[in-house]
Protein backbone atom coordinates (compact mmCIF):
# COMPACT_ATOMS: atom_id res chain seq x y z
CA UNK A 1 0.00 0.00 0.00
CA UNK A 2 2.95 2.62 1.04
CA UNK A 3 4.14 1.55 -2.89
CA UNK A 4 0.95 2.71 -4.19
CA UNK A 5 0.64 5.73 -1.92
CA UNK A 6 3.92 7.51 -2.60
CA UNK A 7 2.95 8.05 -6.50
CA UNK A 8 -0.52 9.47 -5.64
CA UNK A 9 1.05 11.86 -3.06
CA UNK A 10 3.56 12.84 -5.40
CA UNK A 11 1.06 13.09 -8.22
CA UNK A 12 -0.88 15.70 -5.83
CA UNK A 13 2.01 17.51 -4.82
CA UNK A 14 3.14 18.49 -8.43
CA UNK A 15 -0.53 19.09 -9.36
CA UNK A 16 -1.10 22.80 -9.04
CA UNK A 17 -4.02 24.82 -6.80
CA UNK A 18 -5.82 27.04 -8.68
CA UNK A 19 -7.68 30.21 -6.55
CA UNK A 20 -10.96 31.94 -7.57
CA UNK A 21 -11.14 34.96 -6.15
CA UNK A 22 -14.27 37.41 -5.90
CA UNK A 23 -14.43 40.84 -4.25
CA UNK A 24 -17.50 42.52 -4.00
CA UNK A 25 -18.24 46.27 -2.30
CA UNK A 26 -21.49 48.35 -2.89
CA UNK A 27 -24.04 50.36 -0.54
CA UNK A 28 -25.31 46.87 0.96
CA UNK A 29 -22.18 45.27 2.00
CA UNK A 30 -19.18 43.33 1.58
CA UNK A 31 -18.09 39.80 0.39
CA UNK A 32 -15.22 38.07 -0.39
CA UNK A 33 -15.54 34.48 -1.39
CA UNK A 34 -12.37 32.39 -2.41
CA UNK A 35 -12.66 28.42 -4.54
CA UNK A 36 -10.01 26.45 -3.87
CA UNK A 37 -9.19 24.09 -7.16
CA UNK A 38 -7.07 21.56 -6.42
CA UNK A 39 -5.96 18.76 -9.44
CA UNK A 40 -5.83 21.30 -12.33
CA UNK A 41 -9.27 22.48 -10.97
CA UNK A 42 -11.37 19.33 -11.02
CA UNK A 43 -12.31 19.82 -7.23
CA UNK A 44 -13.87 22.90 -6.21
CA UNK A 45 -13.91 24.06 -2.02
CA UNK A 46 -15.17 27.02 -2.13
CA UNK A 47 -14.54 29.53 1.18
CA UNK A 48 -16.36 32.50 2.46
CA UNK A 49 -13.76 34.70 4.42
CA UNK A 50 -16.28 37.72 4.85
CA UNK A 51 -19.94 37.53 4.26
CA UNK A 52 -21.91 40.50 3.06
CA UNK A 53 -24.50 42.65 5.12
CA UNK A 54 -27.63 41.63 4.78
CA UNK A 55 -30.18 44.33 4.20
CA UNK A 56 -31.64 45.99 8.01
CA UNK A 57 -33.64 48.57 9.24
CA UNK A 58 -31.38 51.84 9.28
CA UNK A 59 -32.59 52.76 12.44
CA UNK A 60 -30.46 49.52 13.74
CA UNK A 61 -26.70 49.49 13.78
CA UNK A 62 -24.95 47.14 11.03
CA UNK A 63 -21.95 45.36 12.18
CA UNK A 64 -19.47 43.42 9.34
CA UNK A 65 -16.98 40.75 10.63
CA UNK A 66 -13.36 42.73 10.18
CA UNK A 67 -10.15 40.73 9.06
CA UNK A 68 -7.71 40.75 11.96
CA UNK A 69 -4.85 43.35 10.46
CA UNK A 70 -2.24 41.44 11.10
CA UNK A 71 -2.79 39.11 8.35
CA UNK A 72 -2.02 42.24 5.52
CA UNK A 73 1.67 42.43 7.54
CA UNK A 74 2.00 38.54 6.98
CA UNK A 75 1.19 38.86 3.36
CA UNK A 76 3.28 41.89 3.04
CA UNK A 77 5.95 39.93 4.58
CA UNK A 78 5.33 36.90 2.64
CA UNK A 79 5.07 38.90 -0.75
CA UNK A 80 8.55 38.64 -1.59
CA UNK A 81 9.24 35.29 -0.94
CA UNK A 82 6.68 34.20 -3.45
CA UNK A 83 7.91 36.76 -6.00
CA UNK A 84 7.52 34.67 -9.74
CA UNK A 85 5.99 31.54 -7.98
CA UNK A 86 2.39 32.54 -8.52
CA UNK A 87 0.82 32.60 -11.80
CA UNK A 88 -1.94 35.17 -12.31
CA UNK A 89 -4.45 33.86 -15.09
CA UNK A 90 -7.26 36.25 -14.85
CA UNK A 91 -7.42 39.56 -12.55
CA UNK A 92 -10.30 42.02 -13.40
CA UNK A 93 -10.96 45.29 -11.71
CA UNK A 94 -14.25 47.12 -12.41
CA UNK A 95 -15.09 50.28 -9.80
CA UNK A 96 -18.27 52.57 -10.74
CA UNK A 97 -18.34 55.33 -7.76
CA UNK A 98 -19.68 58.87 -7.14
CA UNK A 99 -18.79 61.41 -4.23
CA UNK A 100 -21.79 63.63 -4.74
CA UNK A 101 -19.97 66.35 -6.36
CA UNK A 102 -18.46 66.34 -9.86
CA UNK A 103 -15.45 68.25 -9.18
CA UNK A 104 -14.39 65.64 -5.78
CA UNK A 105 -15.33 63.03 -8.31
CA UNK A 106 -13.23 63.95 -11.31
CA UNK A 107 -10.30 64.48 -8.72
CA UNK A 108 -11.04 60.99 -6.88
CA UNK A 109 -11.09 59.41 -10.30
CA UNK A 110 -7.73 60.71 -11.06
CA UNK A 111 -6.20 59.36 -7.57
CA UNK A 112 -7.74 55.97 -8.27
CA UNK A 113 -6.35 55.48 -11.82
CA UNK A 114 -3.11 56.18 -9.64
CA UNK A 115 -2.96 53.51 -7.52
CA UNK A 116 -4.43 51.46 -10.12
CA UNK A 117 -1.04 51.59 -12.26
CA UNK A 118 1.02 51.56 -8.80
CA UNK A 119 -1.16 48.59 -8.25
CA UNK A 120 -0.49 46.77 -11.60
CA UNK A 121 3.33 47.47 -11.56
CA UNK A 122 3.16 45.70 -8.29
CA UNK A 123 1.40 42.45 -9.61
CA UNK A 124 3.46 41.97 -12.90
CA UNK A 125 7.09 42.61 -10.73
CA UNK A 126 5.53 39.70 -8.23
CA UNK A 127 3.75 37.28 -10.10
CA UNK A 128 3.72 35.86 -13.40
CA UNK A 129 0.78 37.51 -15.65
CA UNK A 130 -0.41 35.26 -17.87
CA UNK A 131 -3.46 37.59 -19.18
CA UNK A 132 -3.68 41.18 -19.55
CA UNK A 133 -5.62 42.63 -16.71
CA UNK A 134 -8.88 44.80 -17.32
CA UNK A 135 -9.25 47.38 -15.50
CA UNK A 136 -12.30 50.18 -15.45
CA UNK A 137 -12.89 52.86 -13.50
CA UNK A 138 -16.24 54.49 -13.96
CA UNK A 139 -16.70 58.39 -12.42
CA UNK A 140 -20.27 58.87 -12.31
CA UNK A 141 -20.98 62.67 -12.00
CA UNK A 142 -24.97 63.19 -11.66
CA UNK A 143 -25.41 60.72 -9.38
CA UNK A 144 -25.50 61.27 -5.01
CA UNK A 145 -22.49 59.14 -2.90
CA UNK A 146 -21.77 55.70 -3.63
CA UNK A 147 -19.43 53.13 -4.64
CA UNK A 148 -19.82 49.47 -6.59
CA UNK A 149 -16.33 47.74 -6.50
CA UNK A 150 -16.12 44.17 -8.29
CA UNK A 151 -12.59 42.70 -8.51
CA UNK A 152 -11.90 39.18 -9.59
CA UNK A 153 -8.70 36.33 -9.86
CA UNK A 154 -7.66 33.70 -10.77
CA UNK A 155 -4.31 32.63 -9.50
CA UNK A 156 -2.05 29.22 -9.71
CA UNK A 157 0.13 28.06 -7.45
CA UNK A 158 2.13 25.04 -6.69
CA UNK A 159 1.90 23.47 -2.71
CA UNK A 160 5.89 23.64 -3.00
CA UNK A 161 5.39 26.97 -2.55
CA UNK A 162 2.76 26.90 -0.32
CA UNK A 163 4.88 24.98 2.09
CA UNK A 164 7.26 27.06 1.43
CA UNK A 165 5.56 29.74 2.30
CA UNK A 166 4.10 28.41 5.39
CA UNK A 167 7.69 27.27 6.73
CA UNK A 168 8.26 31.06 6.36
CA UNK A 169 5.30 32.07 8.20
CA UNK A 170 5.75 29.49 10.57
CA UNK A 171 9.60 31.19 11.21
CA UNK A 172 8.24 34.67 11.42
CA UNK A 173 5.70 33.80 14.63
CA UNK A 174 8.74 32.17 16.46
CA UNK A 175 10.80 35.22 16.01
CA UNK A 176 7.95 37.09 17.25
CA UNK A 177 7.60 34.74 19.79
CA UNK A 178 11.35 34.71 20.77
CA UNK A 179 11.15 38.68 20.72
CA UNK A 180 8.05 39.00 23.00
CA UNK A 181 9.69 36.29 25.51
CA UNK A 182 12.90 38.16 25.48
CA UNK A 183 11.18 41.64 26.45
CA UNK A 184 8.87 39.57 28.84
CA UNK A 185 11.93 38.13 30.73
CA UNK A 186 13.74 41.80 30.91
CA UNK A 187 11.03 43.16 32.23
CA UNK A 188 10.81 40.38 35.33
CA UNK A 189 14.37 40.51 35.93
CA UNK A 190 13.94 44.80 35.79
CA UNK A 191 11.20 44.34 38.49
CA UNK A 192 13.03 41.93 40.70
CA UNK A 193 16.16 44.34 40.63
CA UNK A 194 16.51 46.18 44.01
CA UNK A 195 16.02 49.88 43.60
CA UNK A 196 18.93 52.07 45.58
CA UNK A 197 17.97 54.51 48.07
CA UNK A 198 19.45 57.76 47.31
Amino acid sequence: MAYLALPIIGFLFLSPLRIDILFLRNDKGDKLIMTLKPLWGALKIPVNVEKAREEMDPDVPRTIKKIDPRIYWHLLYLLPKARGRIKVRELKLRADFSLGDAALTGMASGILWSLTGGLLTLVRDYFRLKAVPAVAINPIFNQKRFLDLHARGNLEVSYYTLIRLFLALAVQALKEVGHKLALYRQKRAFSKTPMKEG
